[in-house]
């Protein structure tokens, strides 16, 4: 032990005390994002972070094009990692069976939209209108009162 050469290593640790940023956004009934949360993390230098939601609701899913999930932390707050939650579209569209509907109504909604009845189609003397039923991919259908929340 004293009798030869040594060489010391110096040892580190590395710290984590740099900070990154997780901002969540989620788009509204209208099609535009907006931000619901902001959080701080802590990494490490050089570590490479990622961010994934815990759950997402139903109607929603995780929009890879808009998101930043993934990121290496190399100065405190340079790391802003992005959630962006975008909302199901759904095709709505009414059909009077053979009467005239009303056009406006049919279209492209957002998850979670209101939507309103059209004016109730014009039916022969021998008819009553009664309302309207939905009927889902699965084929079955119910009876429904509006507004109605797609």
């Amino acid at each position: 032990m004293g009798t030869e050469n040594v060489i010391f290593f110096a040892v580190y640790e590395l710290k984590k005390d740099l900070q990154y940023t997780v901002e969540t956004y989620v788009m509204d009934t209208a099609g535009e994002y907006e931000k619901t949360n902001t959080g701080k993390r802590e990494a490490y230098f050089g570590e490479n972070v990622n961010v994934t939601p815990e759950t997402i609701e139903e109607g929603f899913y995780l929009d890879t094009n808009n998101s930043v999930c993934t990121a290496t932390v190399k100065k405190t707050n340079e790391v802003v990692l992005k959630i962006y939650l975008a909302r199901n579209k759904y095709y709505v569209a009414f059909d009077g069976e053979n009467t005239e509907v009303e056009e406006s109504k049919t279209g492209y909604y957002y998850h979670g939209s209101t939507i309103t009845a059209p004016v109730d189609p014009v039916v022969e003397e021998y008819q009553n209108f009664n309302g309207w039923n939905v009927v889902f991919e699965d084929g079955t259908s119910k009876k429904v009162s509006f507004p109605y929340v797609v």
